[in-house]
């Protein structure tokens, strides 16, 4: 019963949300196509492989959930009591299992609802881009829906029983409210509240998204600021440059993993430990980098690439062939943008969201040489990407 009550509910929370006539068609078709991901997921990883993240996510919050059975005073004090500290990984895992257990509550300890929940959630951040978007920018309304509702691989990890969805659930509603707030002052109690949610699901869930999403919201806001106070573009060039050092001064104290004195290091020993669990013909290898921050300069050039671009067509086969065609269609539509970026201007926004994607891009693969990993960390940048290299196709062939 307690199972078919939340289908019912999630139904109506998905009724509840729904866009206006005009938009309906795109926002069903892309909530089902999340939805249908999110089982995907599920079916190849708790059933046909059994074994994965999911599968570890699913047995521990189970357990969880049968403790809440037994001793809901026990139950509450495990979700209310932290064992790791959250600087650690497995911090991140604790704190996602806690949020399943609650979902577990909800749906009798079902999986396959739960994982449309977690769906629900990636989706309805993802569609408050798409519709921020749609406010301000209309003539980017295809490419805001087919990168942030269609791009196949990034809909498949942001869906089900993974952190995914609240991780890229809560890029996407920051990112909205990025365009609401460059575009107006005023803004409403509830996206303020949204606002916060978003950040600390990151923080506790993804340190590292975090401090590059925070960099990139305060350096939006000091842009902002400048915009209203300095007229000449010279000094408010100055002015940005050094709002974004401060920036990422201020944010490397977000974990010590991103302290300056241990950035270099920590990226090393991570490659190394991730490299040396993987098989050779599903990793990406960088044999010189070092732990110094000389060694990790010369390997940024090789990072982006392989960020933006790799694995590419040869290098990978099996369920990673997706993943290959589409780095392929963002390799094609990179140098068609480039070969006709002269005839653009872009603006404040979209400049700072190639600042996001080019950071994320660059140090990803370094960290996660594993094809296989990187390509799931990679859908948190990979929708922003797609839709800056639709702006110039987009603006030539659709407006």
């Amino acid at each position: 019963m307690i199972q078919l009550l939340s289908v019912l509910f999630l139904a109506g929370l998905a009724y509840f949300l729904r866009p206006g006539a005009e938009l309906r068609v795109f926002y069903w078709s892309g909530l089902a196509f999340r939805m249908l991901c999110g089982l995907a997921l599920g079916w190849y990883y708790l059933i046909h492989l059994g074994a994965g993240d999911t599968t570890y996510f699913h047995e521990q919050a189970t357990a969880l959930f049968q403790l809440s059975g037994d001793s809901f005073s026990e139950y509450l004090h495990s979700l209310l009591t932290a064992q790791h500290p959250v600087y650690m990984g497995e911090a991140r895992n604790e704190f996602f299992i806690k949020i399943l257990s609650i979902l577990y509550l909800i749906t009798g300890g079902n999986y396959w609802i739960s994982g449309l929940y977690l769906s629900l959630v990636g989706f309805y951040g993802s569609w408050y881009l798409v519709s921020r978007i749609y406010q301000y920018h209309p003539a980017y309304f295809t490419a805001a829906i087919a990168s942030f509702l269609f791009l196949p691989t990034a809909m498949f990890w942001s869906s089900g029983v993974l952190k995914d969805p609240l991780i890229n659930g809560a890029l996407c509603m920051l990112a909205g409210f990025c365009i609401r707030y460059w575009h107006h002052t005023a803004h409403r109690l509830r996206e303020y509240f949204l606002v916060g949610a978003g950040l600390l699901v990151l923080f506790y869930l993804k340190f590292y998204l975090v401090a590059v999403t925070s960099m990139a919201m305060g350096i939006l806001a000091w842009a902002k600021v400048l915009d209203a106070l300095v007229s000449r573009k010279t000094y408010k060039l100055l002015f940005t440059l050094g709002g974004a050092i401060f920036m990422g001064l201020l944010v490397t104290q977000v974990n010590k993993n991103l302290h300056f004195d241990q950035l270099p290091e920590s990226v090393y020993n991570t490659h190394q430990v991730i490299y040396n669990d993987s098989e050779p013909d599903k990793t990406l290898h960088f044999p010189d980098l070092e732990p110094t921050y000389s060694s990790l300069i010369m390997h940024l050039p090789k990072g982006l690439i392989a960020g933006l671009f790799r694995p590419f067509i040869w290098e990978v086969n099996g369920p990673l062939i997706v993943g290959d065609l589409q780095n392929l269609l963002f390799l094609l539509l990179f140098f068609y943008s480039l070969f006709h970026a002269h005839h653009y201007r872009f603006t404040t926004l979209v400049l700072i969201a190639i600042g996001f994607i080019t950071i994320l891009a660059t140090f990803l693969p370094l960290v996660s040489p594993n094809l296989g990993s990187l390509e799931r960390y990679k859908a948190a940048y990979q929708p922003f990407l797609l839709f800056i290299l639709l702006i110039i196709p987009t603006k030539r062939f659709l407006s």
